[in-house]
């Protein structure tokens, strides 16, 4: 049996966008699965991680200068000595840099997915100065590095040392999102209680003080 870890900094960033990874391990044959992130599920409308086979809560932070990663850092550590896991996925800042330093000497593959880098163009400068080094410092220290725009994966090509790769974005079910025709979109409108000339914004995110919804509004 094979074991994989997938880290992140919150649970719910495995919960959200991982099943179908999990999904797709498993029709390849006998492997075990298991979660390291903090436990953010409550806060999150119900979501779970009940399609893995254990779950550590990790107190990882958002903020890379929180004293809590020094802990998160430890602890995650000791799972992975203690798990001897053939393959580790790593996602997201701060989840990425602890798994990819706590990761060194366990034999394990070890793989991390950019969900998009700090630095980019036209990034402010304190973004690069603080997150491109570390990156190009950590890149050494997996095995694989994929990415999911293209800037960010000719960039790696550039300036990493790894094996970059590229995945085009994280996708969409195209028969649950499509445009529909104006009647249709009229009826639904009427349907919520809207009129067929009332303008609807819809903004997907957390409501956290980065996403800035306060300006979309």
């Amino acid at each position: 049996m094979r074991k994989v870890l997938l880290t992140a900094t919150m649970q719910s960033h495995i919960a959200q966008f991982h099943r179908p990874l999990v999904e797709m391990l498993r029709q390849q044959g006998d492997v075990e699965i298991h979660v390291a992130a903090y436990d953010n599920l409550a806060e999150k409308n119900g979501l779970s991680l009940a399609f893995v086979d254990r779950v550590f809560s990790v107190p990882f932070a958002r903020s890379p200068f929180s004293l809590r990663n020094r802990k998160a850092y430890r602890q995650l550590k000791r799972i992975i000595r203690e798990g001897e896991y053939d393959v580790i996925h790593c996602n997201t800042p701060v989840g990425g840099v602890l798994t990819r330093l706590a990761a060194r000497k366990s034999g394990a593959k070890v793989l991390y997915t950019a969900h998009g880098f700090h630095f980019y163009n036209g990034a402010p400068k304190r973004n690069w100065l603080l997150y491109y080094p570390v990156e190009k410092w950590l890149a050494p220290l997996c095995d694989r590095l994929i990415t999911i725009n293209r800037e960010d994966y000719q960039r790696a090509c550039r300036a990493f040392t790894t094996d970059v790769r590229h995945i085009h974005g994280v996708g969409v079910d195209e028969q649950r999102f499509y445009p529909v025709p104006l009647e249709q979109k009229n009826a639904l409108k009427e349907k919520l209680g809207f009129t067929a000339t009332q303008r609807i914004l819809l903004c997907v995110g957390e409501l956290l003080p980065n996403k800035n919804q306060t300006m979309a509004l």
